[in-house]
């Protein structure tokens, strides 16, 4: 066994850790009193990177232009674990609150919202986005939520942040 520690995208980093055919890996971690299991990794040989077993499923963004200064961003997400275990505090909100998943979001986001649960509930604001505190339980399509915020808009080049129209 290797400790770690996740870091602020949930990612781990184990160095020095040999990767021979027929080893298999499996990730553990450890929230209060519960333990949580990836699905069992062969890797290949040399391997360093493995995916983990959460997949965003679906994300649909609508965009709806307000006058000339502003856009309103609709963001539908259907978040599937792939695995066989409960996912939950696998990140940290930015006052230390464990959750689940970390979403960024484009700077200068106004009126932040969900459907599927409630801001300052299920869904914490973070400096560049927002956290999911849910727990993830298996299945294709477990978590489905949307989130709709509005970013300003300058109509002389269309462009809103990460997106573009």
């Amino acid at each position: 066994m290797r400790p770690g520690v996740a870091d602020s995208t949930g990612k781990f980093l184990f160095e020095n850790v040999e990767t021979v055919r027929g080893r298999i890996f499996e990730v553990m971690a450890s929230v209060s009193n519960a333990a949580y299991f990836s699905p069992q990794i062969e890797p290949k040989a040399g391997q360093a990177v493995f995916d983990a077993p959460i997949s965003i499923e679906r994300m649909n963004t609508l965009l709806e232009f307000i006058g000339e200064t502003w856009v309103q961003v609709s963001d539908f997400y259907i978040v599937s674990n792939d695995g066989d275990r409960t996912v939950e505090g696998a990140t940290t909100a930015d006052d230390g609150t464990l959750a689940t998943l970390r979403f960024s979001l484009p700077a200068g986001v106004k009126d932040l919202e969900f459907q599927g649960g409630q801001l300052g509930q299920r869904f914490l604001q973070t400096k560049e986005g927002f956290v999911d505190v849910a727990a993830l339980p298996p299945g294709k399509g477990s978590s489905r939520f949307a989130v709709r915020y509005v970013l300003p808009f300058n109509s002389g080049n269309r462009s809103v942040g990460r997106y573009g129209a």
